[in-house]
């Protein structure tokens, strides 16, 4: 059995991310490993978000990451056992390439990311985020099927 120290779990909010989560969270607790929680904003819509978020266009990229946080505590607390050491994290830029470097740079030891239902047209030409991912990184990689 692996000894999994740091888990990236990587969420777009989905019904296929929140069924991942539940596997992340069994690995965590498991392995006694750190989960971090990412939510990477595509990079055109990182500027929506911080005047939505803020209620100005002229918002600081702290303030909109710190109410992205919070939503992610507010989304994922209530299914995270106390025991879990857990941290939500977000960043803005292509998911793949922003998944990637943060796996680098916290030496992140598994990654557990969600899979919605493929969309045959779209997956063909664009690929999904984990495929991507599966390519690049070299830990272990668990990626769950929505349910």
């Amino acid at each position: 059995m692996n000894n999994f120290t740091s888990i990236l779990f990587c969420t777009d909010f989905s019904s296929g991310a929140a069924n991942a989560l539940k596997y992340a969270v069994k690995a965590a607790l498991r392995n006694r490993a750190h989960l971090y929680i990412l939510h990477v904003v595509p990079e055109a819509d990182a500027q929506f978000w911080r005047g939505y978020l803020d209620g100005d266009n002229q918002a600081s990229p702290d303030s909109g990451a710190a109410e992205l946080r919070a939503k992610l505590r507010a989304e994922y607390a209530a299914s995270i056992p106390l025991e879990v050491n857990w941290e939500p994290v977000v960043d803005a830029g292509p998911a793949p390439d922003r998944i990637v470097s943060f796996v680098r740079e916290k030496d992140i030891s598994l990654v557990v990311l969600g899979r919605p239902r493929p969309r045959f047209l779209r997956s063909l030409l664009f690929g999904s985020v984990a495929s991507k991912v599966a390519r690049t990184v070299t830990c272990p990689m668990l990626i769950v099927p929505e349910a």
